[in-house]
């Protein structure tokens, strides 16, 4: 959603962004995910828990390189 409003710079509004972390959970759980957040808050919540096992790595590095040549869809 970041993303969306940073880049595409249409005008969401906090209803149908409520709307969107709500499909994205449903969708996420129905491929086998548990416990997804559902508001942007928790989502928020989620990624500063996670953050501590992030890592940028040699791999992290070559993937992100290999992403660079390819066109985004759309």
């Amino acid at each position: 959603m970041a993303s969306h409003l940073r880049y595409r710079r249409t005008v969401v509004t906090p209803s149908r962004q409520a709307q969107y972390f709500i499909e994205s959970a449903s969708i996420a759980e129905r491929l086998g995910a548990r416990n997804v957040p559902k508001t942007p808050q928790a989502v928020a919540e989620y990624l500063e828990l996670m953050r501590p096992q992030l890592r940028c790595d040699e791999r992290t590095r070559e993937v992100a390189t290999g992403t660079d040549d390819h066109p985004a869809a759309g």
